[in-house]
């Protein structure tokens, strides 16, 4: 009901419109896939200091308990949260201490042209960049691993990025693993908490970013920069029957 709830802006479902109503219902499925399957490569994306911790915690633990001992794990490759946040070597730092093999660690470097008009990445150019790594190493399966406010839009930037190179990317599965426990998403007292995003400029709560976040995604989906939410549904449906 929270997710009904952000989607629609508190409105009811009658006054949504189907694309509003997509994605809804595709925030449920992101928010609860976590599903066990062999993956071939996992990408951790960067977070503000507050939020990355939950991400590489997530990458641990499935390392750990569904026995990945060959996925690779991906990590934006610049320093990316110089504002404030973790560096790339101490996210990598952290992930080999929690027992993920060095040698299944890539950087994903960003070379200078991949920055936005304002000189900085974004989710759109880190996504881009990811789907050119996976379609390079012909990856079939892969994960992503975002902060819970922030894993519906990260995955629908890499859907994007792999369709729009045709029939290869369409093809890959993408499954998600948000940053923390499914059990925590419906509890008030996480989403109420204050936190930092944006690569740490901005703060604000959970419940707050997300709806944010709900609002740009229909924004860039407007403006073409985003697959739209309800063809997104459908490639989660086709990749989960």
């Amino acid at each position: 009901m929270l997710l009904l709830w952000v989607c629609g802006y508190g409105r009811e479902e009658k006054d949504m419109t189907p694309e509003e109503m997509a994605l809804c219902q595709l925030s449920t499925l992101v928010f609860n896939d976590s599903v066990d399957v062999n993956l071939d490569f996992t990408y951790v994306t960067a977070e503000s200091n507050q939020n990355q911790h939950a991400g590489v915690a997530r990458a641990v633990d499935l390392s750990y308990n569904w026995q990945w001992d060959s996925v690779v794990f991906g990590i934006a490759g610049f320093d990316h949260l110089a504002s404030g946040g973790e560096s790339v070597e101490v996210t990598e730092n952290k992930m080999i201490a929690g027992g993920i093999c060095p040698r299944l660690l890539r950087r994903i470097n960003y070379p200078d042209s991949s920055v936005g008009p304002d000189g900085a990445h974004h989710t759109g150019t880190e996504m881009a960049l990811v789907a050119r790594f996976i379609l390079e190493n012909n990856y079939r399966r892969v994960g992503v691993i975002a902060a819970p406010f922030h894993q519906l839009r990260s995955y629908l930037h890499l859907l994007t990025a792999l369709h729009r190179v045709g029939s290869s990317g369409q093809s890959v599965q993408v499954f998600n693993y948000p940053g923390v426990p499914e059990d925590s998403f419906e509890e008030a007292h996480y989403w109420l908490q204050e936190t930092s995003y944006s690569h740490g400029k901005d703060r604000g709560s959970r419940l707050a970013i997300l709806v944010a976040e709900i609002s740009k995604i229909l924004q860039y989906w407007r403006k073409g920069d985003l697959i739209s939410p309800i063809e997104a549904l459908g490639y989660f449906v086709l990749h989960r029957s």
